[in-house]
């Protein structure tokens, strides 16, 4: 699969609620990185183990359909940039979310080997309760 090819099937499981197979998209030692994380918020995850971590307990928090994605070209077949809107419910609170996001994509060719996501963590926040709720979630 392409970097496109990947990213979609990411979106795809993610609304399944299969975070185990969305963690199987990374190569054993692929990073995840949040730019925008606020303050006390992990911003990067190394390797699939420790993503896996992170990403386990995702269904239990969020369910969430995504938009088309639009893709921005690029000369490299394992790099793939878009950008994609969610729809979500915060089962922990019941509260909408709509966020925006753009993921830029880097991968072997088979597997993600950096997965940077770009959203608005606010909007997070506000979905699962607020600041403290939210914290206490990510933080585990």
């Amino acid at each position: 699969m392409n970097a496109q090819e990947i990213l979609t099937r990411s979106l795809e499981l993610l609304e399944n609620g299969d975070a185990r197979g969305w963690c199987d998209l990374f190569h054993p030692d692929g990073v995840l990185e949040f730019p925008y994380a606020p303050p006390g918020w992990p911003n990067r995850f190394e390797g699939r183990e420790a993503i896996w971590q992170h990403m386990q307990k995702f269904p239990e928090h969020l369910t969430v359909k995504f938009g088309e994605v639009t893709f921005y070209p690029t000369a490299d077949e394992n790099l793939a940039i878009g950008e994609f809107h969610g729809d979500g419910t915060a089962t922990v609170s019941g509260l909408k979310l709509d966020q925006d996001y753009i993921s830029v994509l880097h991968t072997d060719g088979e597997h993600i080997t950096l997965y940077r996501d770009f959203w608005n963590p606010v909007k997070h926040m506000e979905a699962l309760g607020g600041a403290d709720a939210a914290a206490a979630i990510v933080q585990g």
